[in-house]
């Protein structure tokens, strides 16, 4: 995502090449065993472990669609592709971490056990907004993406927005969420409020 001139980096090219696939590698890996692991822990069915797997499999499928295609530059149609896949799955890997704020907050202040029980509201906000906001951004500038270095969508673009903007709400809200629950489960009067039983 650096946006300094490629020429610039010529002689460090190759070696960051062998650093990015490397530690992807073995990003990927822990990924995988990650996804597989809470997969299988079916005696601990929660939504905090359905919340953790996807956010694993969001950030395994980005770290494979870079892996695979970031440098597919040489097919037009395919670098679109890739970029717009890239974007849509970076945008689920944030989208899955404000989840993941939303349950502890929720959590945290609501009386009833939210753990168990559906997850449409989740998944909508998980995959479906990602997919919302990448799509509205193919629509409105389909040509915003690739470019003859590398599949993501160009830098000197206004369409780089559609990722930085959600992004960048998301790390806000992110720590609104915790800060609002570190003075919650810091302040002793909250605690008490949190242990009276329900009327």
């Amino acid at each position: 995502m650096d946006s300094s001139q490629r020429e610039q980096l010529e002689g460090d090219l190759e070696t960051l090449a062998i650093v990015t696939y490397s530690s992807l590698s073995v990003s990927m890996a822990a990924l995988l065993l990650t996804v597989v692991v809470l997969s299988c822990l079916r005696g601990l069915k929660s939504n905090t472990r359905s919340i953790h797997s996807n956010m694993a499999a969001a950030t395994l499928l980005s770290h494979l669609t870079y892996l695979l295609g970031i440098n597919q530059t040489e097919q037009q149609f395919l670098c679109t592709v890739v970029a717009i896949l890239l974007h849509y799955f970076f945008m689920s890997a944030f989208a899955w971490l404000f989840v993941e704020a939303l349950h502890i907050y929720r959590m945290q202040t609501e009386a009833r056990n939210i753990n168990y029980g559906a997850m449409r509201f989740y998944y909508a906000i998980g995959w479906g907004v990602p997919a919302i906001i990448t799509g509205l951004a193919v629509g409105l500038d389909p040509e915003g993406y690739g470019n003859p270095d590398f599949c993501w969508i160009s830098m000197y673009d206004k369409l780089m927005w559609s990722f930085a903007g959600p992004v960048s709400v998301v790390i806000l809200m992110n720590g609104g969420m915790f800060l609002m629950v570190l003075r919650m489960t810091c302040n002793p009067t909250q605690k008490e409020i949190k242990k009276l039983p329900m009327m």
